[in-house]
């Protein structure tokens, strides 16, 4: 009995013995091994585990991670910090974990990845069926870095520069930020960090970045200066963008550069020069010198005479929409200044809000360097003396945004006279200004323009063209040439000027309305203005229409006659006018074909060839001519003498016939034997 009962316990023996090799192997053939652990996401606070084999998991027991030397273990409740929890995977081969960071701190760092970062599983939890324990495999970061790893926290701007005004030193400070994802890829080179510039001048360069400041992740550069060549721009626009060279050695990642997108960073550098340098901007006095409105004839009356600053200020926000020049300007009128040269005109005057005073004497001469006139308000103030020994007015500030100017003269006064007024006498004023490139507050010189008011001859009076007509016809208008920069034609009916002709309209045509009979001559007056607004009125011209009478019917009357011609003979015609009106010359005409040279008041007839039927048309006096009714007709008859042939002789018998013919000719129409 006792053999039976070993044996049956050595049997048992075996049978669990069998049982534990099988599930022993049968373990080790299924148990999932981690093969590779990375940390990629963008967060940079996933763990992604990969496994041999798929398992499932429901929670993070068991697991635990080492983070730059900080472990992270797993807690069920997710408040207690450092901490690991499971996020997706179960049923694969590839499991999620995240870590839970104490705050501030929501990632890995560079500093945690030169440390180490690693994952382990003690084999006790619910990672199955029957995980092992493995551990502690160490994780990477192996993501390619690309443009996208950039933050978007980036800045450019200028470091130092010369100004806003060409010519023009800059240097530029620019970084961009690198996320954490790519910082901690085992591909980030950072010593590799580069920008290219572009400078907006057709120049550019590529420089070397640093982080700043250190484990920022923020490279940053403040470039070398750059001076900008002086140009006709109003801005120059700096372009930058950054770029990664591939470390030695690394055939996965590749060298790139981000030239487009939110990457691309502007900067818009304002390069402006004075208001009469650049783009948009001129820099004039309106109404400029030599306009017709600045022009005065000698002897005229100058009254309230203003002149308007009309700049337009340069790099203005029509020509610059980025970056106008819009910043502070200043101007100053000064008055009776002789830049452009030549004689002044006497006692000009300005008006100081009500107060007059005189800027040149009664000879033209610029009044003393002492000035007793506040140019603020007008007031009475003790007398003072200026740089320009000038008059000058007050400072007008034009602050920012300076848009346009503002500044007009105050108005100028002169009482005309015809002596010493004379022709090319002027009167000038003198324009400053300042801006941003020459500014009034650091003492620098301004910029000026002038214009002036001049005195001028009298025009000479407009050139006539007369009109003659005859009764009948059409009446055409009178007119008159004018003069160069003629501007106004004033008619008049008398030669005192002080009747307006009627319906005259300040044109050099007229149409005067007078009708085309009976004869008459009408004189009209005819003014020209030169100078536009200020009426420089030339002398009266005479112009005429002259609408001369038509002569009456002539009559004809003869001395002789009709007769045959003898070589002596003659028959005069004569025409009588019927005088009045005047008759200046005739044409006669036989057969009603007018006969050449005959064109006094007789006609002399005394050949065969003249006879036939005359009549005759006076004409009126020059310019016109106007030619008479023609006249009755009157016939003249030269006959030719008669001619005949003398009959041949004839010898005949007695008792014969004899017969004689004979042939008429010239004038011969009857024969008698």
């Amino acid at each position: 009995m006792a053999t039976s009962i070993i044996r049956k316990f050595k049997k048992t023996i075996s049978v669990l013995a069998s049982l534990f090799i099988i599930g022993f192997y049968s373990q080790i053939l299924n148990a999932q091994i981690i093969t590779n652990v990375q940390y990629i996401t963008s967060g940079q606070n996933i763990l992604t585990v990969t496994l041999s084999a798929p398992v499932t998991i429901t929670s993070a027991a068991g697991w635990s991670a080492n983070v730059g030397g900080v472990l992270y273990p797993y807690n069920v409740n997710p408040l207690i910090r450092p901490n690991i929890q499971y996020l997706s995977g179960s049923g694969t081969n590839v499991l999620q974990f995240q870590l839970l960071f104490v705050g501030p701190k929501t990632s890995i760092t560079p500093d945690d990845v030169a440390i180490g970062v690693n994952i382990s599983y003690n084999g006790t939890g619910n990672t199955g069926p029957g995980m092992p324990a493995a551990g502690p495999i160490a994780a990477i970061n192996d993501v390619i870095i690309d443009c996208t790893m950039l933050t978007g926290v980036q800045n450019i701007g200028t470091n130092s520069s010369t100004g806003s005004c060409q010519p023009l030193t800059v240097k530029m400070k620019i970084n961009w930020t690198w996320s954490m994802q790519a910082r901690n890829s085992i591909h980030f080179n950072t010593t590799g960090i580069y920008l290219t510039i572009i400078w907006g001048d057709a120049t550019s360069g590529s420089y070397q970045m640093t982080e700043t400041p250190v484990n920022s992740g923020t490279y940053e550069i403040i470039t070398i200066s750059h001076t900008y060549p002086i140009s006709n721009v109003c801005t120059y626009t700096v372009n930058a963008y950054p770029l990664m060279l591939a470390k030695g050695g690394d055939a996965v990642q590749p060298t790139f550069a981000c030239p487009t997108g939110t990457s691309r960073q502007t900067y818009v550098l304002p390069a402006y020069r004075l208001d009469n340098q650049l783009l948009g901007g001129s820099f004039n006095i309106t109404p400029a010198t030599g306009a017709p409105i600045t022009l005065y004839c000698v002897g005229t009356n100058i009254n309230g005479f203003i002149f308007t600053d009309a700049t337009i200020f340069n790099c203005n926000i029509g020509v610059e929409p980025s970056r106008p020049n819009q910043d502070m300007r200043w101007t100053q009128f000064i008055y009776g200044t002789n830049v452009i040269g030549g004689a002044r005109i006497a006692n000009v005057f300005i008006n100081v809000y009500g107060t007059p005073v005189q800027l040149t004497d009664a000879s033209g001469n610029p009044m003393p360097n002492s000035w007793t006139v506040n140019p603020l308000d007008g007031t009475t103030v003790g007398a003072y003396s200026t740089p320009s020994t000038f008059f000058e007015g007050p400072i007008v500030v034009i602050p920012s945004p300076a848009l346009g100017p503002s500044a007009q003269t105050y108005p100028i006064n002169h009482t005309g006279n015809f002596s010493p007024d004379a022709a090319n006498q002027k009167f000038e004023v003198t324009l400053r200004n300042w801006g941003p490139c020459n500014k009034y507050t650091d003492f620098v010189a301004p910029i000026e323009t002038q214009s002036q008011l001049r005195l001028i001859v009298s025009p000479a009076a407009p050139t006539p063209n007369n009109q003659n007509i005859c009764v009948g016809s059409p009446v055409p208008a009178l007119t008159v040439t004018g003069a160069p920069g003629a501007t106004a034609f004033y008619w008049y009916s008398n030669p005192g000027l002080t009747i307006v002709a009627p319906g005259s309209n300040n044109t050099n045509t007229y149409n005067t309305g007078i009708p085309n009979t009976p004869a008459s001559t009408t004189p009209f007056y005819v003014t020209q203005v030169v100078g536009g607004v200020n009426a420089c009125v030339s002398p009266a011209t005479t112009v005429v229409l002259t609408i001369n009478p038509i002569p009456n019917q002539p009559t004809i009357t003869r001395n002789n006659p009709d007769f045959c011609f003898d070589g002596v003979s003659s028959i005069i015609l004569t025409a009588n006018p019927a005088a009045p009106p005047a008759v200046s010359s005739y044409q006669w005409y036989r057969n009603g074909v007018a006969v050449g040279g005959a064109t006094s008041s007789t006609i002399t007839l005394s050949t065969v060839a003249q006879s036939g039927n005359y009549t005759v048309r006076s004409y009126g006096i020059a310019p016109t001519n106007c030619p008479s009714p023609v006249s009755a007709a009157t016939t003249v008859n030269i006959w030719a003498l008669a001619t005949a042939t003398a009959p041949a002789n004839a010898a005949v018998c007695q008792g014969n016939v004899a017969s004689f013919a004979i042939t008429a000719g010239g004038g011969a129409n009857n024969i008698q034997w």
